[in-house]
């Protein structure tokens, strides 16, 4: 029974030892991890102060490169609106000119049987003119 208790004393005092070692170790790592914690935030705010003048210049070149995007498209759909007019002019005008082209043929053909009815008349009055002359006209 002694020696129980000794060995159960023996065992209490190492666990004791272990417990304490046990709290040192957590203490150790809750301490380096706070360390770290404050690293890596430090870190991360030096990081930020060196990277926001880029990240400001970039967001400067974006707004640079949305208003040229936005002019050349303004600049774009003016250009299409004035071709699609002149487009629509010449095509007018080309179709007032093929309206006059037609019109002028027709007062042509109408112009040419009306030479043709007469020239058949003057063959004719000829023909019976020079009836008794014997002379054939064409």
């Amino acid at each position: 029974e002694e020696h129980r208790s000794a060995c159960g004393g023996e065992l209490a005092s190492a666990l004791a030892a272990h417990e304490e070692q046990l709290g040192k170790m957590k203490q150790n790592i809750d301490m380096h991890a706070e360390e770290l914690r404050k690293l890596v935030d430090s870190r991360t705010l030096a990081l930020q102060a060196e990277l926001a003048p880029q990240l400001q210049d970039c967001q400067r070149q974006q707004a640079v490169l949305e208003d040229v995007r936005r002019s050349a498209t303004e600049d774009l759909l003016k250009l299409l609106t004035e071709h699609r007019t002149k487009l629509a002019e010449a095509r007018a005008e080309i179709s007032a000119q093929l309206d006059e082209l037609r019109q002028r043929m027709e007062s042509q053909e109408e112009n040419q049987g009306s030479v043709d009815v007469a020239m058949k008349q003057l063959r004719g009055e000829l023909q019976a003119a020079h009836v008794g002359g014997g002379q054939n006209v064409e």
